[in-house]
């Protein structure tokens, strides 16, 4: 029966109320997908500050933006383990915090500007950024009831780091360029250390949990989906003003078969695997592997997603100059960003699974040496030759695992990447 006017979950009491937390086997909500939404347009910001100057202090930049997002993402992750999304005060700060995630996206284009003009964009940025921690913050505490140990970790993790970073952060917009970049990287740096630091549970805690394994991996593969949706806006902001041609219709082919290759490593080989994985901790246990593998590590794998879609923007920018290569920047973007990504689920696996997964990392290596000969290369055939090594490397980490597998004793185990547990199925 759908709900009224007058359904009680609705009315004011209900709404100041903090709804129950996952549990084992609970999966994300409709409400956190939409929640989620907001990050798509602000990766596209960030892809759009990192291509306006084509150099390494443009990724630089969009970096630590990115971080500075990807924080907020995993802090309200953690908060919706604790206290449903789409309940009670949980809802309302969550909308309240999707305005102004809206807001700080809208002024990242012009986060850095020119020397001698107004920081008033990068403060609006702040702001907004800020008040959304305090919001999570109290949130979280409030989430936390009874749990002493918990409010104390909320208090320490999510209160006290804020006024030096604010601080800090605040610094760099004032003084501008040249320094506004590198404060803030170390703003950023300095913040990162501190919450992780900060975050590490005692002895006999009963602070943070992960509720649901299947949730928490869930949720995780979510942003992973968001950020391949990143590559094909890429494409079509690359090719907004090109005229339909064979070179055009390649490069969506390209782009949507490397966009459904990285899907592969990650959904395909890994993501089954490590949901049986996590659940198959408990405790204190389960949150380090949770914090580590997932709200650390797989930063890399994002950002390694948002600077191949970097890189298919650069790509197909220029479709019509057949006779110069992708250069430098555009290479290092497609085929650095597609090592990082391998490497990023490589050491993913690593802390999740225990065991270095050497193709994984192989993968990486090879994608990093051939950037000196994809950089030579015309936009599509480079769009085309790291497409291409991409799929041959999935298709070689696929046969060594068949091999693997067929030799692996009870006494080694088996080292497949998208190994399960017999015992699962």
């Amino acid at each position: 029966m759908g709900h009224t006017i007058g359904d009680t979950r609705f009315s004011l009491p209900a709404l100041l109320k903090i709804g129950p937390h996952s549990e084992e086997g609970g999966r994300v909500t409709m409400f956190e997908l939409f929640f989620d939404l907001v990050f798509v347009f602000s990766f596209t910001q960030v892809s759009r500050l990192m291509a306006e100057g084509h150099d390494a202090l443009g990724v630089l930049r969009g970096m630590v933006v990115l971080g500075m997002l990807w924080g907020l993402w995993a802090s309200f992750g953690w908060l919706s383990n604790q206290a449903r999304a789409d309940r009670g005060l949980v809802r309302t700060g969550l909308i309240v915090a999707s305005i102004l995630i809206f807001l700080l996206a809208v002024t990242i284009p012009r986060a850095f500007p020119d020397e001698g003009e107004s920081p008033a964009l990068p403060l609006v940025l702040l702001t907004a950024y800020f008040i959304c921690r305090i919001i999570h913050g109290v949130l979280y505490f409030k989430a936390a009831a009874d749990n002493a140990d918990l409010r104390r970790q909320v208090i320490r993790t999510s209160f006290v780091p804020i006024p030096v970073s604010a601080a800090i952060f605040v610094t760099g917009a004032i003084v501008g360029a040249p320094w506004q970049t590198w404060i803030w990287v170390a703003a950023f740096v300095i913040d990162s250390v501190v919450v992780y630091r900060t975050s590490r549970e005692r002895p006999g805690s009963t602070g943070w949990l992960v509720h649901s394994a299947s949730y928490w991996v869930e949720r995780f593969a979510l942003i992973v989906i968001l950020g391949l949706g990143e590559s094909v806006v890429a494409l079509g902001v690359g090719v907004a003003q090109a005229e339909v041609s064979l070179a055009l219709v390649g490069a969506i082919a390209l782009t949507v078969v490397l966009a459904f290759s990285f899907w592969w490593a990650y959904f395909e080989r890994m993501e089954p695997a490590s949901e049986h994985l996590l659940q198959a901790t408990h405790g204190a246990k389960r949150t380090a592997v949770a914090t580590d593998a997932y709200t650390y590590l797989h930063f890399p794998i994002l950002v390694g997603i948002i600077i191949t879609a970097l890189g298919i923007e650069v790509a197909t920018s220029h479709l019509g100059d057949a006779e110069h290569g992708i250069g430098w920047f555009g290479a290092i973007a497609l085929s650095g960003g597609a090592a990082l990504y391998f490497a990023g689920t490589g050491f993913f696996w690593r802390r999740l699974a225990g065991w270095w997964p050497w193709t994984r990392m192989g993968s990486g290596a090879i994608l990093l040496a051939v950037i000196p000969a994809i950089a030579g290369l015309p936009s599509v055939i480079a769009l085309a030759a790291v497409t291409a090594l991409v799929i041959g490397l999935l298709f070689a980490e696929e046969l060594l695992d068949r091999w693997w597998r067929a030799r692996a004793t009870p006494a080694t185990g088996s080292a497949a990447v998208s190994a399960q547990s017999e015992s699962s199925a």
